[in-house]
């Protein structure tokens, strides 16, 4: 560094006091009312927020934009604004890929009450761990984006002719950010083209998205190559295999060359981690080679009261033309339908399936009658198939499938024979578990997965006490309408890390991931393991969430990448995390060994870090990136390592112009590092903002 750089300067103080007055006048929409506009605003790193005043057709491809962002129609009336690429350029490409050596921003992006309509592909150079060739999604690219959200807009007349995705495409790397959350609602997909996979929309791998009353016409993959990735969904691919989808509409979809008129989810190459969920959609006149609605490959996989209506399946022979509607290839995970199993449904395991021009090598022990499962009768609940309801694993299965209960008391310990049925979507009333098991140490229930099953799938929020759950197979709780957790233990949950298939196979929780507001008290997670965000993790598209950690022990849980112990994450401005009285041991990960913590506020009070270690990269024990305050007091560190050793403690990022405020009480930790990505100067020695050290601010942090 210079020694410019180092003498007694006022430009700094200055540059902190025009922040500081940006924090005070928070930024505020600018408006576009053309394409010089809209190419300008995009470009300038200072805007987060757009506003499109009128209709604009483009006369070049629109900028790569590298940070969080927001973009709004504001048509007059309150109709969607146009956005035309005049069928030869590219719309909207974000991308949070930042190179392989320092975590990735994570970006937020929302877009809303806007047509994107005549896209084209043409190809661009996105700069990440490396230089990624991008031809796909013509009028909404999402690169290593930490959550979006696509409200309220339409995707017409798009096309990737090389690639994927003609409307849409999210592509997240597990490397560069290790999960990804997408949400579409109310938008419409309409003639747009892919020649290889995903005619309106490609989702790449690590990529959790929720699709809910949108309307999918008249899209197609019109290439032969998608055969060669036993891939293809004239509407929607995603290799992914996290996907719900509820409410939609799929109708005249096709894809002539491959599988999946419709929808195609996973793909030859690996088996995906998640189970993706169809319900109360509409498929009619989707036409496929094979799947003529919706093919699935090696994916898990839930098909509930959806209508099938003139889906046809072209390719030659009777096998391939029993797929009219549904094609389901299995693997390792389970097909479950409601209330019956669709005519025109083929199900078939992988050692005996030939595809169009491929065929798949597996050794999964696989029987069509044993991994395709009816899991409500006629409308009614009933168990899966070969579950008893005189056995303990029968009985919770019960409990899940009746909408009417809410509450249940364990009174004895339970091994799995197989993963737990997934409760209705539809359930509105909160659930409460409690454990009362006489002959265990303070009454504690143990529910052990066995290292094969996932125990509990929540869509409602949950309240839980007094249970461990031990050796559950990719997550043992996942609870997506918030937490209330006491007396719990989650050990030695795993999910599996397979380089070879992708960095992102199993990016998710082991132990405990919830959605929405949460409170944790006196349990502990040890010995769980994973790629990240291992023992606890929130959902990173959090919004208005709350939470509270306390009086918890985290001790030799193990992440491959970030977040051994705990993860938190979340819309800026909009969530507040409080982790207080815990005890972080012993924990592993390439970066972020006891807590990874991004966006809104984060409140750390008097816990303890003692051996926690970054084998890679930063953060031994702490790692606190694109906050709007954050407060350290009362806390003790000692023989946490980082291979970074400035950050053997403490990781502070900052990587927008976006204000923070810091505090530290009674003292700064030693082997703090603090990191400035916006002004393209990583290597900062000093704050982004003013910290405050001590003081009157302490009294509040307790």
């Amino acid at each position: 560094m210079s020694s410019s750089r180092r003498s007694v300067s006022l430009l700094p103080l200055l540059r902190l006091l025009a922040i500081a007055t940006l924090f005070i006048c928070p930024a505020v929409a600018v408006p576009a009312n053309n394409f010089a506009d809209l190419k300008r605003l995009l470009a300038d790193t200072s805007v987060s927020a757009i506003e499109v005043k009128a209709d604009i057709k483009l006369t070049e491809d629109l900028p790569q934009v590298k940070r969080s962002i927001r973009i709004v129609g504001q048509c007059p009336g309150g109709r969607q604004c146009v956005v035309d690429g005049d069928s030869k350029y590219r719309i909207f490409l974000i991308s949070g890929s930042s190179g392989c050596s320092r975590p990735a921003p994570r970006l937020r992006v929302d877009i809303s009450n806007c047509r994107l309509i005549n896209a084209r592909a043409n190809l661009a150079q996105v700069e990440g761990c490396g230089t990624l060739q991008w031809d796909s999604g013509a009028a909404l690219s999402l690169i290593v984006v930490a959550s979006a959200t696509v409200r309220g807009v339409n995707f017409e007349g798009n096309a990737a002719p090389a690639r994927s995705g003609g409307g849409l495409a999210v592509y997240s790397s597990g490397f560069l950010s290790p999960i990804s959350t997408l949400d579409i609602a109310n938008c419409v997909f309409r003639n747009n083209r892919a020649g290889n996979t995903g005619g309106g929309i490609d989702l790449d791998s690590g990529v959790k998205t929720t699709i809910t009353s949108s309307t999918f016409i008249n899209n197609a993959v019109t290439s032969d190559v998608s055969a060669a990735f036993a891939g293809g969904g004239g509407a929607l691919s995603d290799f992914s295999g996290n996907l719900q989808v509820i409410g939609c509409t799929f109708q005249n979809n096709t894809n002539a060359f491959g599988l999946g008129g419709a929808v195609n989810i996973g793909s030859i190459y690996g088996v995906p981690p998640g189970r993706s969920d169809f319900q109360s959609n509409t498929f009619e006149d989707n036409s496929a080679k094979e799947g003529g609605a919706i093919s699935v490959i090696r994916a898990g996989v839930s098909i509930c009261k959806n209508t099938f209506t003139n889906n046809v399946a072209t390719g030659a022979g009777s096998a391939v033309r029993s797929s009219s509607n549904v094609l389901v290839v299995l693997d390792r995970h389970p097909a479950k339908f409601c209330p019956r199993i669709p005519a025109g449904t083929r199900t078939v395991c992988t050692r005996d399936y030939r595809g169009p021009g491929f065929s798949i090598l597996s050794d999964a022990p696989c029987t069509v009658s044993d991994q395709v499962r009816v899991v409500c009768g006629n409308g009614g609940s009933c168990l899966p198939r070969g579950v008893d309801i005189r056995t303990p694993t029968g009985r919770l299965a019960s409990f899940l499938l009746d909408e009417k209960r809410t509450k249940l008391t364990l009174t004895e310990n339970v091994v799995l024979t197989e993963g737990l049925p997934h409760p209705s979507l539809l359930r509105t009333k909160p659930i409460t578990i409690t454990g009362k098991c006489p002959r265990s140490p303070g009454g504690r229930c143990v529910i052990d997965g066995q290292g094969k099953f996932t125990a509990f799938i929540f869509p409602v929020h949950v309240t839980m006490e007094n249970i461990e759950f031990r050796r559950a197979a990719l997550t043992a709780v996942k609870a997506d309408g918030g937490f209330i957790g006491r007396n719990l233990v989650f050990t030695r949950n795993s999910r599996p890390v397979n380089f070879d298939v992708s960095p992102n196979d199993a990016p998710y929780t082991a132990g405990l991931f919830i959605s929405g507001n949460f409170t944790i008290s006196d349990s502990t997670f040890s010995e769980n393991s994973g790629y990240s965000a291992v023992a606890l993790a929130t959902s990173e598209g959090d919004t208005f969430t709350r939470g509270v950690i306390s009086k918890c022990t985290f001790s030799k849980n193990v992440a491959a990448r970030i977040g051994a112990a705990v993860s938190l994450g979340g819309e800026r401005s909009k969530t507040s995390y409080r982790v207080a009285d815990s005890t972080f041991m012993g924990n592993t990960a390439a970066q972020a060994a006891g807590i990874d913590a991004s966006n809104g506020q984060v409140e750390i009070v008097r816990c303890t870090f003692k051996n926690n270690k970054a084998t890679k990269f930063f953060a031994g024990a702490v790692l606190i990136d694109e906050y709007e305050k954050f407060s350290l007091c009362n806390c003790q560190f000692s023989g946490n390592t980082a291979k970074e050793s400035n950050s053997s403690n403490l990781f502070v990022s900052q990587v927008t112009t976006i204000p923070a405020a810091t505090l530290f009480c009674p003292a700064q930790p030693p082997q703090t590092e603090f990191n400035c990505n916006f002004n393209g100067d990583r290597d900062e020695p000093f704050p982004c903002f003013p910290i405050t050290i001590g003081g009157p601010g302490c009294a509040g942090c307790r």
